[in-house]
């Protein structure tokens, strides 16, 4: 005899749950966290088990609170979007890609005219961290 495993269905969570529960987490802190962040705090406090189907629930409920006014615009850091001003300047792929190779020999430049010997490259592998990283000034 095996032991029978039953798949139990996830409770049904309303929008204003949702909202509520992520609002309370949105609030608590000082600075702004990311989609991913507010998903792993409501697993941690049991709000919501960690399946994908949640993450995508909390994805969809926190749009809807947006839109709806409920939820903060900026209350998530969003770096997967990006605001292009109108005004911008429309560049085509060669210009484009001229520029990032401008940019990338661009700071390997710069340390020769400080006489510098070596250069030190910082690497930051979230992007939702860029907020907690203080450049300083090479004066």
């Amino acid at each position: 005899m095996g032991v029978k495993t039953t798949k139990m269905k996830a409770k049904k969570i309303s929008n204003q749950e949702w909202i509520d529960a992520s609002n309370k987490i949105l609030n608590s802190y000082d600075f702004r966290i990311t989609l991913r962040q507010l998903f792993y705090v409501l697993v941690s406090n049991g709000f919501i088990k960690k399946t994908m189907q949640r993450y995508k629930s909390l994805y969809k409920h926190s749009s809807k609170g947006r839109k709806a006014g409920k939820v903060k615009w900026d209350a998530l850091i969003d770096s997967t979007r990006e605001i292009i001003d109108k005004r911008e300047e429309y560049l085509t792929i060669r210009e484009k890609i001229n520029r990032i190779i401008y940019w990338v020999k661009e700071p390997y430049i710069l340390p020769e005219e400080f006489g510098q010997k070596n250069l030190n490259i910082f690497y930051l592998e979230k992007d939702s961290l860029k907020p907690f990283i203080i450049p300083t000034s090479l004066s």
